[in-house]
């Protein structure tokens, strides 16, 4: 309890500068469907280079949606998603399909890093990782 409670104190007075990068993951997925997700960074007025990077276990996989003028990857479970130049909102949402294989089951984690320059200096802010159950199903996709 004393732990979370100086790392609440920490990210309140810590050198974060107030960004902060979020999912909109469901918590449940049935294998084989497909479920629409959003990750939300909140920059402020940051602009300049910087990159997203989203990690999925095995069995996971993304099909972008919305990627606001990023240049987007994907690869062996790793999407990118990368600004030459950060559009001028104050919070970026990016969207897109989680994608659970037919084979997939269990217990996952998905975690992601938003990464950017600031004073010269290469920052990393993590979002809090989420955990997904993969749930046996029918095959089925749904939309």
């Amino acid at each position: 309890l004393f732990n979370s409670f100086a790392v609440f104190i920490y990210s309140l007075f810590g050198g974060d500068n107030g960004i902060t990068v979020s999912g909109n993951i469901p918590k449940t997925i049935t294998a084989g469907q497909e479920v629409p997700i959003e990750l939300k960074i909140t920059k402020g007025s940051m602009s300049g280079f910087a990159k997203l990077q989203l990690e999925l276990p095995e069995g996971l996989s993304l099909k972008e949606l919305d990627n606001k003028g990023a240049n987007y990857s994907y690869m062996d479970g790793v999407a990118k998603w990368v600004w030459a130049s950060l559009p001028s909102e104050s919070e970026i949402v990016i969207k897109a399909t989680l994608v659970a294989a037919a084979s997939a089951s269990g217990a996952k984690t998905i975690g992601a890093k938003y990464s950017f320059v600031e004073n010269n200096a290469k920052q990393v802010v993590e979002m809090v990782p989420i955990e997904i159950t993969v749930e046996a199903g029918s095959g089925a996709t749904y939309r």
